[in-house]
């Protein structure tokens, strides 16, 4: 067995990919599960008319995010994670709206930081599921020109279909047997 790391830029956005070789078909099917992974977590920059409601707020502007991501093939067929998004804050606001859908958040386990690591009350997590937005509301207010951690662990469930995260398989020429692809993701971006 073969260990391969694929890196993969698209623009401003690094990813790191790992997973175990079986067969020379295995490097494409790693690249698809990137490119369709960077595609859903890019959907935030869409700018246009028809999706001025799903855009997010403009009172953050992110600086970089790191993603952890571990997904579970043998019994489970899900994936768990953590991202860290480092953002500055541009206008005064009390509330961080992300795009997030299909993922399991436990809402007591996000926690926002100012980069002196001071750990800021968070007074509630909602979700807008019609607008696939996730609101972090505070106790106080995020001061323009500060730079803030936002640590968000999650779980979720790989799809059957070709939406989000999903299963994908290949068959191995040498032992005719059909493979899941087994991955671990390391994402980071720098703005």
């Amino acid at each position: 067995m073969v260990t391969l790391n694929n890196v993969v830029l698209l623009g401003r956005v690094k990813f790191v990919f790992t997973f175990h070789k079986h067969s020379k078909r295995m490097k494409f099917v790693g690249f698809k599960m990137i490119f369709i992974i960077a595609l859903s977590l890019m959907r935030s920059f869409v700018n246009s008319e028809e999706t001025s409601d799903f855009k997010l707020h403009t009172n953050f502007k992110p600086v970089s995010y790191e993603l952890n991501v571990t997904t579970h093939l043998e019994d489970k067929f899900m994936f768990e994670g953590v991202v860290c998004i480092r953002m500055t804050c541009v206008g005064a606001t009390d509330t961080i709206v992300l795009h997030s859908t299909s993922l399991n958040i436990d809402t007591k386990s996000v926690v926002v930081a100012n980069c002196g690591e001071n750990v800021i009350p968070v007074n509630s997590v909602s979700f807008d599921t019609d607008k696939e937005l996730m609101q972090v509301k505070s106790t106080v207010n995020f001061k323009p020109c500060d730079e803030y951690l936002l640590t968000i662990p999650f779980t979720g469930n790989l799809t059957d279909d070709l939406v989000g995260y999903y299963r994908s398989s290949y068959v191995d020429k040498e032992s005719n047997q059909t493979r899941l692809v087994k991955s671990k993701l390391t994402y980071y971006t720098y703005f």
